[in-house]
């Protein structure tokens, strides 16, 4: 399928084929300066050497298991990560570009270009309290989890997914206009990704 020119901020990518480099969710921004949180977002990050397609994969919150509080929605297609990039997934278009000087890469809505994430069901925002995230490939197989703030594992101290893709207790509430990020085991290194809240003890405010 085509790809747009439009994706990692206006550089051009190519699919490849193979077994997936490592894709995972690398920043939350859920309690933002704007009324009503319009411009949060979740990065996902590609740690892998090539770039990788993830159209088709779905982001959920609150485990997208239906409860009434879930959302899930879905990449569209041409949606691809180059190797080691960033990649920006918004609420509102117009309000992550007035913040952060940028586009997204994908965007729920007010978006003017046809490439926008999919909402496939429920409301997909992230609680200010706390929440959980689960980033699925389009499969259906999890990929990587994120429990922040008030969002609870199981009683026992287990796996908070029946993945094991989460153990133990959530990772810190990053609080109005903090962005919550995995830390980096060493300068310059990769990030953490332990499946734990070791891997998010990372807080950094967001400056306008």
């Amino acid at each position: 399928h085509p790809l747009p020119l439009e994706m990692g901020w206006g550089t051009p990518h190519r699919d490849v084929e193979g077994p997936s480099p490592t894709v995972r969710v690398q920043e939350v921004y859920p309690d933002t300066y704007l009324v009503d949180d319009p411009d949060e977002y979740v990065a996902l990050m590609n740690t892998g050497g090539a770039a990788f397609d993830i159209s088709g994969w779905t982001l959920s919150d609150d485990e997208g298991n239906g409860l009434s509080s879930d959302g899930t929605m879905m990449l569209p297609e041409g949606s691809v990560i180059g190797p080691g990039a960033m990649f920006f997934i918004a609420r509102d278009h117009q309000c992550f570009l007035q913040q952060n000087g940028r586009p997204p890469d994908l965007s729920m809505f007010n978006c003017s270009i046809p490439k926008k994430a999919l909402v496939c069901r429920g409301d997909m925002r992230l609680s200010n309290n706390g929440d959980s995230l689960v980033l699925r490939d389009r499969t259906g197989a999890v990929v990587d989890s994120v429990v922040y703030g008030g969002s609870d594992p199981l009683p026992d101290g287990g796996s908070f997914y029946p993945s094991g893709c989460w153990t133990g207790g959530p990772a810190p509430l990053p609080g109005w206009g903090n962005i919550l990020h995995r830390e980096q085991r060493t300068y310059g290194g990769p990030s953490s990704d332990t499946g734990s809240r070791e891997d998010w003890m990372g807080i950094r405010p967001r400056v306008p």
